[in-house]
C-alpha cells in the first residue's frame, strides 16, 4: 500500500480523492491547506479512513518518511516549487495543471525527477479515456494515413464572480491566463495525437476588466509532420457553456468529439471495414482520474514510464506559451522556447 500526501484542498482535490476511494494500492493519509476549514470539509466529505493527518504548512509532508507520493492541487504559481521539493525528498509527485508557469520551472521539474529518480505525472487525464487512446493507436499505427489539420475549440464561460472569488485568480503570475487553465486538456490532445507543432502564431485578448489574464485565444500550430491546427477558445461564451471540441482531419479518416467533456462523437470515419465503429466505453465505469492514478500505480511498481511524466506535460504548456509569446512580438514563434513566463505577460497589451 502506497501512502499519499495532498496539498491544497479544493474543488480539484476532490476528484483525486474520489479516484483514490477506488483503488486498493493507494490511500491518502495526510492533508495540507492553509485555511483549516477546507482540510476539515475534505476529510468530511472524502476522507477514506479517520486517522488522516492534517497540517497548515505543506513542508511538513515532504519530511514525512512514511509518505510516497505527494498530490499537488495548490494554486498553480506554487506547483513547480512544491513539485521539486518533493522531488528532493525522494517522493514521486501527481502535479495538477498547469505544471509550471515557466519554461524555467518546467524543466526545474523534469531535471530534478530524471535527478531523483522519481515519478512526475501531469494530470491530463483526458489522455487515459480508453477512445482517445485508441484514436492515438490508429494514428501511431498509420491507420488514418498522414493527418492534415487538427482544430481545438474552447467555447465556456467564466464571469466576474468566478475570478472574484479568489484573489489569485485572473493574475498572470499566480494564475497563469484562461488557456493555461481552461483550455490546457483539449490543446494536450491535439499535441499528443499530431505531434510538436515547430511554430505557432498567436492573439489573445481581454474584454472582463476584473482580471489581467485573456478572455479569448486564437492560434495557428504548424507541426513538424507537415499538418496545420487552429486553436480558438474564449470564457466570454453567453450564458453558460457550449463546451469543447477536438476535430481530426487525416489523409484515410475524420475523428472529431465535442461537448462538455468531450463526451460526444461528432464524425467517426476511418476508410477500410473494421474502424467505422468506435470502442464505446461504459457510462460511469471509470473515471478518467482513476485510469490515470492506475497507470501511475503500475508505473511506480514495474519502475516503467508514466504515460504523462513530466516531459509530456510541458508540451502544451509549451504551446500555449508560445501563443501568448507570438502575441507579444507579433511575429510567429518557433518552438522549442529556451524561455518563457507568464509573468512577463502584465508588461504587454492584450
Amino acid at each position: 500500500m502506497m501512502k499519499a500526501g495532498l496539498i491544497g484542498c479544493g474543488r480539484i482535490a476532490g476528484k483525486h480523492a474520489e479516484a483514490i476511494r477506488q483503488l486498493q494500492d493507494l490511500e491518502i493519509a495526510a492533508v495540507s491547506d492553509t485555511v483549516q476549514k477546507k482540510m476539515e470539509a475534505f476529510l468530511q466529505h472524502h476522507a477514506v479512513h479517520s486517522n488522516v493527518q492534517t497540517t497548515e504548512t505543506c513542508r511538513d509532508l515532504f519530511f514525512q518518511k512514511d509518505l510516497d507520493v505527494i498530490i499537488i492541487t495548490a494554486v498553480s504559481s506554487l506547483h513547480a516549487a512544491m513539485a521539486v521539493e518533493a522531488l528532493k525528498h525522494g517522493k514521486h509527485v501527481i502535479l495538477e495543471k498547469p505544471m509550471a508557469l515557466s519554461i524555467q520551472d518546467a524543466d526545474a521539474i523534469i531535471r530534478h525527477a530524471r535527478l531523483f529518480n522519481r515519478k512526475v505525472l501531469v494530470c491530463h487525464q483526458l489522455r487515459y479515456r480508453p477512445l482517445f487512446r485508441h484514436v492515438k493507436a490508429l494514428m501511431e499505427e498509420g491507420v488514418l494515413g498522414k493527418p492534415y489539420f487538427g482544430s481545438a475549440s474552447i467555447r465556456i464561460h467564466r464571469g466576474p464572480d468566478y475570478y472574484e472569488s479568489a484573489p489569485w485568480r485572473g493574475t498572470w503570475d499566480q494564475d497563469g491566463g484562461m488557456l493555461i487553465n481552461q483550455g490546457i486538456h483539449v490543446i494536450d490532445l491535439l499535441v499528443w495525437l499530431f505531434g510538436n507543432p515547430e511554430a505557432v502564431h498567436g492573439r489573445v485578448s481581454r474584454a472582463l476588466p476584473c482580471k489581467e489574464t485573456e478572455d479569448v485565444a486564437a492560434a495557428v500550430l504548424s507541426f513538424e509532420n507537415g499538418a496545420a491546427g487552429v486553436v480558438e477558445a474564449n470564457t466570454m461564451t453567453q450564458p453558460d457553456n457550449l463546451g469543447y471540441s477536438l476535430s481530426l482531419f487525416c489523409e484515410r479518416g475524420t475523428i472529431a468529439f465535442s461537448g462538455n467533456g468531450l463526451e460526444k462523437i461528432e464524425r467517426w470515419h476511418v476508410d477500410g471495414s473494421g474502424q467505422n465503429v468506435p470502442p464505446v466505453m461504459a457510462p460511469g465505469e471509470k473515471s478518467e482520474h482513476q485510469w490515470m492514478y492506475e497507470q501511475f500505480l503500475e508505473a511506480a511498481a514495474d519502475d516503467t514510464e508514466v504515460l504523462v511524466n513530466a516531459v509530456e506535460g510541458k508540451r502544451a504548456l509549451e504551446t500555449i506559451f508560445a501563443m501568448y509569446q507570438s502575441h507579444g512580438t507579433g511575429r510567429s514563434t518557433a518552438l522549442p522556447l529556451p524561455e518563457f513566463a507568464t509573468s512577463w505577460m502584465k508588461e504587454r497589451e492584450i
